[in-house]
């Protein structure tokens, strides 16, 4: 889905209709601190700034099972991954510091997109339809995840919840001309 038609889907671009209250949006962003995910939450910013909501930003860490582990080694591995997160939180500070919008930050384990429908569906569970709740993603940054699957469109396939994959710089210019 395009970051116009995922907004479109969440009603984020259109105007409310007089006497009909719009619900609060929950946009739920995936952020590693590349490239294509700054987009992604620059993206989210923009998509609320005619809406009442906030932005749940949220790192995936890819841990490895624990099993072949030492527990120290595991340890260890978290602890990195502590350091990592705190370090992402900060740098979305930064992105978001002009933002009068609130939003919240938690890191996660596991494979990204069923982490990313997690928290989605931890927000659905909590709120019930008094929210609405989407989804936004860089697009894939490597070639590779054109063949065997990027987190866009195994979130997309979901079909769960609207998703908004923001497309890099490159991809939008090529797709103009």
């Amino acid at each position: 889905m395009s970051a116009e038609t995922g907004a479109h889907v969440l009603g984020l671009g259109a105007k409310a209709d007089s006497g009909t209250p719009r619900k609060e949006v929950i946009l739920v962003v995936g952020y590693d601190g590349s490239p294509p995910s700054q987009q992604a939450l620059e993206k989210a910013a923009e998509l609320l700034e005619s809406r009442n909501g906030w932005l749940e930003v949220v790192f995936v860490a890819h841990t490895p099972t624990p099993a072949p582990f030492a527990p120290e080694a595991v340890a260890e591995l978290r602890q990195v991954f502590d350091e990592e997160s705190a370090e992402l939180e900060a740098q979305a500070a930064s992105v978001l510091i002009h933002q009068q919008r609130h939003w919240r930050f938690q890191r996660r384990d596991g494979a990204v997109a069923g982490q990313l429908l997690a928290v989605a569906n931890e927000l659905q569970r909590r709120y019930g339809q008094t929210k609405d709740i989407g989804i936004v993603v860089g697009a894939a940054a490597h070639r590779l995840h054109h063949v065997a699957g990027s987190v866009g469109a195994g979130l997309v396939r979901s079909g769960r919840f609207p998703v908004v994959v923001v497309p890099a710089p490159e991809c939008t210019a090529v797709a103009s001309s």
